[in-house]
């Protein structure tokens, strides 16, 4: 047997004596989480120190003289303090502090009041029982109601509200219940959920009502915890909820998570509570702000109308909402059988998908409404992915490929507005677009609307993952138009960093973020490709991808000639980049994109390759800029001021050297126009040449308004209230001119009167659409014989 050395004997001698720390903190963190309160938790570590035990008295004495210090470190009182061992190993030092900042946080998040004693608290309660049919559970939701603990009973309001016309059910409850002191039976012909309990919070008398489902009971603290919340300022008060069949208790459910979420016990900001306005029960709602403020409970649908009551009424909420403790063991309990629309089998969830569809059909009329305001539509957006993923859910739970394929027929058929088809696709798409939303610029615009397209033609619902360029330079964003349209048809998008590619550093800089997408994408096996140019890194990527993965259907589009600029140059006339990058395009694509037959027609003449035509023609794809559908005019409330007397007529984009504003300034000759110009600020040069211009001509400068450009739904909005719009022709000096603005499709999509200024033969002067005049030039006599359109 080996002998242990001085050195060991004294470690071994202090192991002996040094008690294990962490066990002692694990049991005051399990003492945390099964207790309440910040109180009880002084009380406990003060026992601890108040103990007898050798151990503790150790580890007591050890820590006595580093309290202080880790006490003013920490800034906590010094009996939080009391256990830290400074004199352990450096390891078990650090597991210690490491635990103590766990508890501390644990301790401000969970250590709210305990529930006030009953004498303490104040206020009544109408509990709202609906039932329409005889349920063997409705008796132990009565009397879930009638045994609540630390609440009297004449406190409590019980009204069982009997809907359906069943007179011998109305009158058996009677019989059985009438007696009750507390207890109002009322009753209704007319069927629904929400017929009986708006009939039931009109008959209310609590000052809150709470609504409980026959087959659903409450805890027997849950009225009195909940109640101890109510304030003189508090409208809703917040609830937990458990979900219970034969098998199990589960107290991990979305209501409990967003609880737990809560940083605060009470709040204002309405819209971080969202996840938690998923239902009507579980809730205490006051009475006045439900009857006198909030719209009534949609009385036509058979389920789901909880959801679109808050969604309607979610802009009405005034006052706190106050949360109930996220460590209580109160609350509601949902008892879900095989028939529960919140477990439902395969049969009820295919016409639970078209409910839902319909459901966000309803919720996507309210976002594109003007008079919704911007934290409601955010709000709605929220439910709106909510029920999408409570689908998704359902689906992999059933595992029932049929379903997906009936929602992509649904939505295919009859597309719910704002409902995200990617998450329903069964094709994966990778998509390389340099400028994407949400960047405010036409080329992202028009990016994600070519997605659907896309989608459309190959009559599929595809989940895109994007890339896009990441800006260093931040540039102008318009996020609600990402959330509200662009995010549809994405699944996820990746922002790809390079020096940036509008800096004239050279062609290396498309070539390298080509090069680097591609590499970001590489783990992405996809049925489509998409590119678009302006930039050609975007056909980079996809060219490359493409050659890693040749069964995938590459559309690629030009939304401009690429090796010709718009005066017909060559581009980067020090090498041939672009024209190799056209060419990668002609040979490998499935699918070329070209905006107009001209663009076409005129790319094809100066192809170095001519022998590639005939089969570029024959991949071709002639497709104008897709317009953002009608619905979207007019969802953003705007205030823009516009004269109601004058002719208004707005101009909304750049300025080029081949599309100036010297012919716009013609409008001006007409003495009740009144010009409104919004372009981007980096064009602030443009201003000041605009004012000159009108200086110089003698023209009504008070009657030209200059403005920096706006997103692209507040510009629908003020583009739909002017009388016209104007737009001119790209001004090119060869014979074909291959170039049609982008920004007619928007345009035309506000349903507003164009002035086109166009070039003989141009794209745009062949488009034949009731809402374009075509002028060669703006004449004095055009100019004058202008009148207005619209009334403001």
């Amino acid at each position: 047997m080996m002998r242990m050395s001085k050195a060991q004997k004294h470690t071994k001698k202090r192991h002996e004596k040094t008690p294990e720390p962490i066990v002692l903190f694990k049991d005051i963190q399990t003492h945390i989480l099964e207790g309440t309160g910040e109180e009880e938790y002084r009380d406990f570590l003060g026992q601890i120190l108040a103990s007898d035990d050798k151990e503790i008295l150790l580890l007591r004495n050890r820590a006595r003289r580093a309290e202080l210090k880790l006490a003013r470190r920490h800034k906590l009182p010094l009996v939080h303090v009391a256990l830290a061992l400074h004199r352990f190993p450096k390891k078990v030092r650090k597991r210690l502090r490491r635990l103590k900042r766990k508890i501390y946080r644990r301790i401000k998040k969970f250590s709210r009041k305990p529930a006030s004693a009953p004498s303490q608290i104040k206020g009544t309660v109408s509990v709202i029982i609906a039932t329409w049919t005889e349920v063997p559970t409705l008796e132990k939701s009565i009397n879930s109601v009638r045994e609540q603990k630390g609440l009297p009973q004449d406190r409590i309001e019980i009204i069982l509200s009997v809907n359906g016309g069943d007179r011998e059910y109305y009158s058996r409850l009677e019989k059985r219940y009438g007696s009750i002191p507390n207890l109002k039976i009322i009753f209704t012909d007319r069927k629904g959920l929400g017929v009986a309990r708006n009939l039931g919070a009109a008959s209310a008398n609590g000052e809150y009502i709470t609504f409980l489902d026959d087959d659903d009971w409450l805890t027997e603290g849950y009225l009195a915890e909940m109640l101890s919340l109510a304030g003189k300022e508090t409208g809703i008060i917040m609830g937990k909820l458990y979900d219970a069949d034969d098998d199990r208790f589960i107290q991990d459910t979305y209501i409990n998570k967003g609880i737990a979420k809560q940083s605060e016990p009470r709040t204002t900001d309405y819209l971080s509570a969202s996840s938690i306005f998923g239902n009507l029960t579980s809730k205490l709602i006051r009475r006045s702000l439900f009857t006198d403020d909030f719209l009534e409970i949609p009385e036509d649908m058979d389920h789901s109308e909880d959801i679109l009551f808050w969604a309607l009424n979610f802009g009405r909420i005034h006052g706190e909402l106050a949360f109930m403790n996220p460590k209580s063991p109160e609350g509601y309990v949902r008892f879900l059988t095989e028939k529960s629309m919140s477990r439902p089998s395969a049969d009820l969830l295919r016409l639970y998908i078209s409910d839902k569809r319909a459901l966000i059909k309803e919720l996507s009329h309210m976002v594109l409404s003007e008079t919704t305001e911007a934290a409601h539509k955010e709000f709605i957006c929220r439910q709106i992915r909510a029920q999408e993923n409570h689908v998704l859910n359902y689906c992999a739970e059933l595992n029932d490929p049929l379903l997906i394929a009936d929602i992509q027929t649904e939505l295919k058929r009859d597309p719910a507005l704002l409902m995200k088809r990617s998450k329903f696709a069964t094709h994966k798409g990778v998509a390389f677009c340099q400028l994407f939303p949400a960047e405010a610029d036409p080329s992202a615009y028009v990016a994600s609307r070519r997605l659907r397209q896309i989608g459309e033609l190959e009559d599929e619902l595809i989940d895109w993952q994007v890339f896009k360029q990441n800006y260093r330079v931040r540039r102008h964003q318009d996020p609600l138009y990402d959330a509200v349209f662009a995010n549809l048809y994405y699944g996820q998008k990746a922002s790809v960093s390079t020096i940036g590619v509008f800096c004239n550093l050279g062609d290396q800089s498309y070539l390298r973020w080509g090069k680097r997408a591609f590499e970001r994408a590489i783990p992405y096996r996809a049925d489509v490709i998409y590119s678009r140019s302006m930039t050609p890194a975007s056909h980079i990527a996809a060219y490359l991808y493409k050659k890693a993965n040749p069964e995938a259907k590459w559309y690629a589009e030009f939304s401009d000639p690429l090796a010709k600029n718009t005066v017909g140059q060559k581009r980067r006339i020090d090498d041939d980049l672009f024209e190799d990058i056209e060419y990668a395009v002609y040979s490998s694509a499935d699918k070329i994109i070209f905006t107009n037959n001209n663009q076409m027609e005129y790319m094809l003449s100066y192809n170095p390759r001519p022998e590639l035509n005939a089969s570029i023609r024959e991949r071709a794809l002639v497709l104008s800029h897709p317009a953002i559908p009608r619905e979207y005019v007019g969802i953003m409330p705007e205030s823009y001021s516009m004269d109601p007397e004058m002719i208004n007529i707005g101009y909304f984009g750049s300025f080029y050297l081949n599309r100036s504003h010297h012919a716009m300034l013609s409008l001006l000759k007409n003495p009740n126009v009144a010009l409104h110009v919004f372009t981007p600020d980096y064009f602030h040069s443009e201003y000041d040449s605009i004012t000159e211009d009108v200086r110089e001509n003698n023209l009504d400068g008070s009657r030209l308004h200059t403005n920096e450009s706006v997103p692209l739904l507040t510009m629908l909005t003020i583009a739909s209230k002017m009388d016209y719009l104007f737009l001119s022709d790209t001004g090119f000096p060869g014979s074909i001119n291959p170039f049609l603005p982008s920004k007619l499709s928007d345009y035309l999509a506000s349903g507003t009167k164009v002035i086109a200024v166009t070039q003989q033969g141009s794209p745009l002067s062949s488009i034949i659409n009731e809402q374009i005049l075509h002028v060669d030039k703006l004449s004095d006599t055009f100019v004058l014989s202008l009148a207005k359109q619209k009334t403001q």
